[in-house]
């Protein structure tokens, strides 16, 4: 359990870094690690909340990758938090 609630603060401090600096990719990832320790610490209400911000920041993902006639694979793009 130590290490999971490790896990989870390095990914709140990357999470929060991520936001200052406007890195999207990197904020997303961070929503799934906070979302797959929380599942894993059985905090099903924590592990809901960072997966919808995770799913809501691939919307914008795929949005911004659209315009450029780009794609973004949730599936093969780590998306296998999402059940």
């Amino acid at each position: 359990a130590h290490l999971m609630l490790y896990a989870y603060e390095s990914a709140r401090e990357e999470l929060t870094l991520a936001e200052q600096i406007g890195r999207i990719r990197l904020a997303w990832a961070c929503q799934l690690a906070l979302a797959r320790v929380a599942a894993a610490l059985g905090d099903e209400g924590a592990h809901k909340k960072s997966e919808g911000r995770a799913r809501e920041l691939a919307d914008r993902l795929g949005d911004g990758l659209g315009e450029s006639g780009l794609t973004f694979n949730l599936e093969r793009n780590q998306g296998r938090g999402f059940d």
